[in-house]
């Protein structure tokens, strides 16, 4: 005898309610029609995803499947014995083998992990099915605090893609040599296993850090990031590898006067080709984090990717868990202005400041500037105090809290007393740290074996092969958007006309578009168009068409601009003697190509 039980209840339409610790699941008089009504209200427009809080009956997740097919849906239960009892009540198998649906059940915090980790890439909404929300109302607050973060960290990179997006599509495009000139990171993964790491990120706190930087390297691998690595060469410390991540000009100049001698470069292909120049050494790529990069980088077989949450930082502390580090240990990262400074001394940022000055705007005035662009506000320190921090840093620290969730064997650490607090990023005193073992003898010499292995390159044929099938597979794409803006605007002549129109005309071109195999390389530059529809319930035909020919038009801009990148830039391959072996002293003696 189950100890807890749905007492069945037959309603007026036929259909089977329950009531479940003195709670009617759903209406008493027609289920699915009361399902109808509340998705309608709750869910007015489609979503690529669809988080549901609580699966009662399973009456509402049926209604939500057939109104929107295509979107994702996650269905939320923390009761297993209501879960239980609800299948043996009703048969929600269809619910449950539909290959959109994924289902989380129990209150444990992984399963909350999961989740947050499951729709990160999506633009999802939730629907609260009332019952269980009122029964577990802590559990559902905390999952969707998490899933605000998750929110507005799309949102931070959507701004970023809209502002990004193009000059990232054009570094890939003029760094397709690299996918076949240097090895990836994956060869790297687990190579210092349960050596601590110590991350050197550039906030203020690393003045502090510096001076017993010789000292720490003894007791540390270190991984530098690009706007500190300078700020270690200054104090004759060399870092085991250097991460760089952004795709911007002005960021290289934090490597201004750069020699690099022993440091590895870690990047990726779209970061800014001026670094690889700069960096000529030993060099290491992560995947590619764009569709662009992932097709290409299907034609020579997967490459291990590093998380990217907004910081060159987050990259860094990802690249130290990937190799197997434990415990990470932060330096500089205050994700925070403590004392109203941005950066460390004499980093790129502050010396362009300083620069930058005259009588009539200081360097205050800049500093002021910086720090007012991003709805600057007050949050809880490392110390105990309040620190003054924006939403930009906001959405790094809500990021270090869910990797340090998702990976709750690593240990994280950080040295900034005065820095953001993060949940699960434990503050650690200097002193402590500067008591650890030495294990430089065992670093240097993975390093030094690292440094004479040789990379299994693929032939870059490969990689201009997809290039040119690329090419192809976007002409068709392109006639499909055109023909889309060719309807789109005979039906909004029509409609003008008073004429009765039919939308589904629409939909065939929008089928043949979402199946296509390259509409997601098509559809990366579409960032600024998704913020303004997402913002907007269209209440007419016409706004709906209106909305129809903007995504057509914007879609044959970026076909359009991904053509013309790709054929401008030529291959570093011209004859067949770039066929032969190939010497390359500076990325560790030569390498062969497959």
């Amino acid at each position: 005898m189950r100890s807890e039980r749905i007492e069945p209840i037959v309603t007026k339409s036929g259909d089977i309610t329950g009531v479940w610790k003195g709670v009617t699941l759903h209406s008493r008089i027609d289920p699915r029609r009361e399902a109808e009504r509340a998705v309608q209200e709750g869910i007015p427009q489609d979503f690529d995803g669809i988080v549901v809080l609580g699966f009662g009956l399973g009456y509402h997740v049926e209604v939500i499947l057939s109104r929107f097919p295509r979107s994702k849906v996650w269905i939320v239960e923390p009761d297993l014995s209501l879960f239980e009892a609800a299948s043996e009540l009703r048969d929600c198998s269809k619910v449950l083998m539909n290959p959109n649906v994924r289902l989380f059940l129990g209150s444990d915090q992984r399963i909350v992990d999961q989740l947050v980790q499951s729709v990160e890439d999506f633009r999802f909404t939730l629907y609260r099915y009332r019952p269980s929300v009122e029964f577990y109302s802590e559990f559902y607050k905390n999952l969707e605090r998490r899933l605000h973060q998750v929110r507005s960290r799309r949102q931070v990179n959507l701004n970023t893609l809209a502002r990004f997006g193009k000059l990232w599509v054009r570094n890939l495009s003029r760094n397709l040599n690299l996918l076949s000139r240097y090895g990836g990171i994956e060869t790297l993964n687990g190579r210092f296993h349960s050596f601590p790491a110590l991350v050197i990120a550039a906030g203020p706190s690393l003045d502090d850090i510096l001076p017993h930087l010789i000292r720490l390297r003894e007791k540390f691998l270190l991984i530098a990031v690009d706007t500190s690595y300078m700020s270690c060469v200054r104090f004759h410390v060399e870092p085991d590898f250097v991460v760089v991540m952004d795709p911007q000009y002005w960021n290289t100049r934090h490597l201004d006067r750069a020699v690099q001698k022993s440091a590895r470069l870690v990047s990726e292909p779209s970061t800014h080709p001026t670094i690889f120049r700069r960096f000529p050494g030993k060099t290491f790529l992560a995947g590619s984090l764009f569709p662009l990069g992932h097709y290409l980088q299907e034609r020579i077989g997967k490459r291990a990717t590093l998380g990217a949450g907004g910081s060159v930082a987050t990259s860094a502390w990802d690249f130290a868990r990937f190799l197997g580090c434990n415990p990470i240990v932060m330096a500089g990262l205050d994700l925070s202005f403590p004392n109203k400074r941005t950066h460390c001394k004499g980093s790129f940022f502050e010396e362009r400041i300083f620069s930058l000055r005259t009588r009539l705007e200081p360097e205050e005035t800049h500093f002021f500037r910086y720090l007012q662009e991003a709805s600057p506000l007050f949050r809880p320190s490392n110390n105990g105090q309040a620190v003054l921090t924006d939403q930009r840093m906001l959405v790094y620290h809500d990021w270090f809290e869910i990797q340090g969730k998702l990976h709750r064997d690593t240990r994280t650490l950080t040295l900034s007393r005065n820095g953001l607090k993060i949940e699960g990023v434990d503050w650690v005193p200097l002193e402590e740290v500067l008591e650890y073992p030495s294990c430089r003898n065992t670093v240097d010499a993975i390093l030094q074996s690292i440094d004479q292995e040789h990379p299994v390159l693929p032939d870059p044929w490969r990689i201009e092969e997809g290039k040119h099938e690329l090419l192809r597979g976007l002409a068709t794409l392109e006639e499909l958007a055109q023909e889309g803006i060719r309807r789109a605007e005979l039906l909004k002549t029509r409609l003008s006309q008073h004429l009765s129109i039919d939308l589904d005309q629409l939909n065939e071109i929008d089928e043949n578009i979402l199946s296509h195999q390259y509409r997601n390389i098509a559809g990366f530059l579409l960032a600024r168009t998704l913020m303004s529809l997402e913002q907007t319930n269209p209440a007419t035909v016409e706004q709906t068409l209106e909305n129809s020919l903007r995504i057509y038009r914007d879609l044959l801009d970026s076909i359009r601009f991904h053509k013309e990148i790709l054929d401008t830039h030529d291959p570093f391959w011209k004859t067949s003697q770039d066929f032969a072996l190939k010497t390359d002293d500076s990325n560790g003696g030569s390498f062969t190509t497959l």
